[in-house]
């Protein structure tokens, strides 16, 4: 974690290291029609049932995000909410509102640009909450007025290997989606899958298992400029 996170940036960090997460768990989640009961915190798509954490809801209408604690129709310490909290105190650690404010106008958030029903700037909060309390994956499921965000922390879940072939791509969606520190989200990515990386000024190589590499090179700025796999 830096010294002075934004929101923006925590998501630039996580946002391919999710992404990766989110491919796999789609396979599994392939249905539409979804329904769940956060008392038991059950996910249910088509015939799969998944254990989640209820973050929030993105309104329509309002055009506003509600954490899901500051639902009044949950609260701090329901079983679907209390897993989340942790996002509560990282908020007031590093001063990032947006993790500490109850309501937010869904304008104020990044559109990552998302494709499919119900996503949207909502989705910046999933991704860095996923991230932030290592969720196998997260949900967007759209109601009618409205689209209800869970962090999927079912175990059965597998996180998904590192394919070297596909990371090019991933990295570049990644970083067009949150386009706010490449060299973070790059960093990030090998840290969580303890990949050793040598790095030189501008330059980072990535060191894979098979012996392949693949090499970074960045901008005074932290913008990704190249990328090479040998």
């Amino acid at each position: 974690m830096i010294d002075k996170p934004t929101l923006d940036v925590m998501a630039a960090a996580y946002a391919a290291v999710v992404a990766e997460r989110q491919i796999a768990f789609e396979r599994l989640a392939v249905a539409e029609i979804w329904t769940a009961d956060l008392d038991d915190r059950q996910l249910h798509i088509g015939d799969r049932t998944f254990e989640v954490s209820f973050l929030g809801s993105a309104a329509d209408a309002e055009g506003t995000w509600l954490w899901g604690w500051a639902n009044a129709a949950f609260g701090v310490d329901h079983v679907a909410t209390a897993p989340i909290s942790e996002l509560v105190t990282i908020g007031q650690k590093y001063d990032v509102p947006e993790l500490t404010t109850p309501s937010l106008p869904l304008s104020a958030l990044a559109n990552p640009g998302i494709h499919g029903p119900g996503h949207g700037p909502g989705d910046t909060l999933a991704v860095v909450a996923c991230g932030l309390l290592d969720g196998s994956a997260y949900y967007a499921g759209e109601y009618e007025g409205g689209t209800a965000y869970m962090l999927v922390t079912d175990a059965s879940v597998p996180r998904p290997p590192v394919d070297v072939a596909g990371l090019p791509l991933l990295i570049q969606s990644a970083t067009a989606m949150f386009p706010h520190d490449h060299r973070l989200t790059v960093e990030t990515y090998l840290g969580v899958h303890g990949i050793e990386a040598t790095t030189y000024g501008e330059f980072l190589t990535a060191h894979f298992d098979s012996g392949e590499t693949i090499s970074f090179t960045f901008d005074e700025r932290g913008e990704l400029t190249d990328l090479t796999r040998s």
